[in-house]
């Protein structure tokens, strides 16, 4: 009798779990299921046949060929789920087009949440980041065009609840108007800072649109070491020459920087002897409309925009030269020798 009741009390428990389990652990299955199913789709979003046909259907020709060519996840809303920036290639009838499309994740398939269609031809590059204040990214699509090579982007976000073009050098009432020659764009403190040279505007968010203030580009010389150069320089606002050097002094990060040849500027075509390793800061004293243009050679140096500085690779003799984009004469330029 006592075996009996013990068999009795298993069956009783087995049926018990099959009872919670349908009754509370289905809904928790389900959900598990589709985010496993979600990370699948995003995982396998660059090759998918089926997003790239929801986008042609943007397309006027149904001819058209169209291919993928970035694609990047972007929480443009606080989501498990990341939506999709993804741009597009169409070739119709030999005619390149690109186009840029946002896609999210709604009601368990994917749908096109925002497409700008056929608005720009080139395509350079997708950056993420963040320069709102509430925690989301944004995408920034770029590229440079003509002689200039002039930037061209916009910057997509969501505010509201609506996704939208936020900042933009094509668009009206998107806050930028300027020219930016041989432009850079990051993501930087907090907002956008577009730069020509050293020279821009950082871009920052009130919470109702980007307000803009001037912004100059200067290195932090606090990592210097023994045997890096820093080259201290203004432009003069008559736009006559391109830059002048400046007397500067000081010694940071444990060993003396070079900023001068006995206490006189480096002057144009003065020969700078450093190592591999060594940088060369450029310090750029002054703000006015002078659009700063900045010659060096990849194979010698490697250049960090955002922290001005050139960084020796190999030894070798070189030069590197400033210069006033718009002014025809008065360049500084350096011989530059670099040793092991």
């Amino acid at each position: 009798m006592g075996r009996k009741n013990e068999i009795f009390k298993d069956v009783f428990f087995i049926v018990l779990l099959v009872f919670f389990f349908f009754a509370f652990g289905k809904e928790t299955f389900a959900s598990n299921a589709r985010s496993v199913n979600s990370r699948i789709s995003i995982s396998n979003l660059p090759n998918s046949q089926e997003l790239l046909g929801k986008i042609k259907e943007f397309s006027p020709s149904p001819t058209s060929n169209w291919s993928s060519m970035c694609v990047k996840k972007v929480f443009f809303r606080k989501s498990d789920i990341p939506d999709v920036a993804i741009v597009t290639f169409e070739a119709e009838q030999g005619n390149p087009y690109v186009s840029f499309h946002i896609l999210r994740f709604v009601d368990h398939r994917w749908k096109v949440a925002f497409t700008k269609g056929k608005d720009f031809m080139y395509f350079e590059g997708l950056k993420v980041g963040k320069a709102l204040k509430n925690g989301t990214q944004q995408v920034i699509v770029y590229c440079h065009e003509g002689s200039g090579d002039y930037l061209y982007y916009f910057m997509i976000g969501q505010v509201n609840g609506k996704l939208g073009v936020l900042l933009s050098d094509m668009e009206s009432g998107t806050e930028d108007d300027d020219v930016w020659p041989n432009g850079q764009i990051y993501f930087y403190d907090g907002g956008i800072l577009i730069s020509a040279g050293s020279q821009g505007t950082l871009f920052k968010w009130n919470g109702k649109k980007f307000v803009k203030r001037p912004y100059i580009l200067r290195p932090n010389l606090k990592n210097l070491k023994k045997g890096d150069v820093v080259i201290a320089y203004k432009f003069l606002d008559n736009g006559d020459f391109s830059a002048i050097p400046v007397p500067s002094s000081g010694t940071f990060g444990g060993g003396q920087a070079l900023w001068s040849l006995n206490g006189v500027p480096f002057e144009s075509n003065t020969v700078l002897k450093i190592k591999v390793g060594n940088r060369i800061y450029l310090d750029r004293q002054n703000f006015n409309d002078a659009v700063e243009y900045l010659y060096w050679d990849s194979e010698y140096f490697k250049f960090d925009f955002l922290h001005r500085c050139l960084t020796a690779l190999k030894t070798g003799k070189t030069d590197i030269g400033i210069a006033n984009r718009y002014a025809t004469f008065g360049s500084v330029d350096y011989l530059v020798d670099i040793e092991k």
